[in-house]
C-alpha cells in the first residue's frame, strides 16, 4: 500500500537536508548567494513535481494597464503562451501565462514576514488586476521565527487572499480559503493556520500542483488518486488546524 504521507515528509527532509549545505562552506560571507542557492533547491523540486509544459523562472509581470511588478523570486508560468522576453531563466511576461509566484526566504520573523507579505501583496495585486481568479501567491521560508502577533494577523488578513499559500518552516502552513471551504461550516473568507508535522513544504508544493491542474483542466473529472497523493493526511489537514482568522466582510 502506498505511503504518501511519508513521501510528502521526504520532500521536507530533502529540502531541510540541502538548505545549509552552502552555509557550511561560506558561513555568512555572502547572504545573497546563499539565498539564490535556496531558491534553486526549491526550483529543482518544483520542476520534478510540475507538468512538462510548466516553466519556472524569475522576473517581472506586466498587466494590461502597463503596471509592472517588483522582481519575483520564482515565477511559475505556462510555456505554451508566448512571453514578452526570455533570457535563460529571466522572463518578462503578461498575467495570462502566470500560474503562480513565490517569494523565497531563508528565515522570517514577525517584522520580515510583514515586509514579505507587503511585497507579495503588491505583486499579486498588479497581476490579478481585472482578473476574477487569483493566482497562486506563495511565501516559502526555510526557518520560522514568526509568532503570529496581532500585527502579523492583521497584515495577512488585509491581503484578502491575494497572498494565499505560506510555508513557514517544515511545520507551519497557512492557506487562504473562500467562504464555504474547506467545509460549509466556514461562513467567511478566512486563513487557516496549520501544524503540519514535517509536511508543510510538501503541502505547499502540492497546493501549487493542484492549482496548475485545476487551471488547466477546468472541465475535467476530479482525479481522486492524484489528490490522495497530493494531500495524504488521514481526515485532511483540517485535523491539524491551529487557528482560523476570519476576514471581515464590512
Amino acid at each position: 500500500m502506498q505511503n504518501y504521507v511519508d513521501y510528502q515528509k521526504s520532500i521536507s527532509l530533502e529540502l531541510s537536508g540541502l538548505k545549509n549545505r552552502v552555509r557550511n562552506f561560506i558561513g555568512s560571507a555572502n547572504w545573497n548567494e546563499e539565498g539564490r542557492y535556496k531558491e534553486s533547491i526549491l526550483i529543482d523540486i518544483l520542476k520534478r513535481a510540475l507538468p512538462a509544459h510548466v516553466g519556472i523562472g524569475t522576473g517581472f509581470v506586466i498587466n494590461n494597464d502597463g503596471e509592472i511588478t517588483k522582481q519575483i523570486d520564482i515565477l511559475v508560468y505556462d510555456t505554451r503562451i508566448p512571453l514578452l522576453f526570455k533570457k535563460n531563466e529571466f522572463i518578462l511576461t503578461t498575467k495570462e501565462c502566470v500560474y503562480g509566484i513565490i517569494e523565497v526566504k531563508t528565515k522570517l520573523n514577525n517584522t520580515s514576514f510583514m515586509t514579505t507579505i507587503d511585497n507579495s501583496f503588491h505583486n499579486g495585486t498588479i497581476i490579478n488586476k481585472n482578473h476574477k481568479k487569483k493566482i497562486f501567491n506563495g511565501i516559502f521560508c526555510y526557518d520560522n521565527e514568526v509568532t503570529y502577533s496581532g500585527m502579523v494577523k492583521m497584515r495577512l488578513l488585509s491581503t484578502n487572499g491575494v497572498v494565499n499559500h505560506i510555508s513557514l518552516g517544515e511545520h507551519q502552513f497557512i492557506r487562504f480559503w473562500q467562504k464555504g471551504f474547506p467545509t460549509q461550516s466556514y461562513q467567511n473568507n478566512h486563513f487557516g493556520v496549520y501544524e503540519m508535522d514535517t509536511l508543510s513544504f510538501g503541502y505547499f508544493i502540492s497546493n501549487l500542483v493542484a492549482h496548475v491542474y485545476e487551471k488547466d483542466d477546468k472541465n475535467s473529472t476530479r482525479n481522486d488518486q492524484l489528490y490522495k497523493y497530493l494531500f495524504p493526511i488521514d481526515g485532511t489537514k483540517e485535523s491539524r488546524r491551529l487557528h482560523t482568522w476570519n476576514i471581515s466582510e464590512d
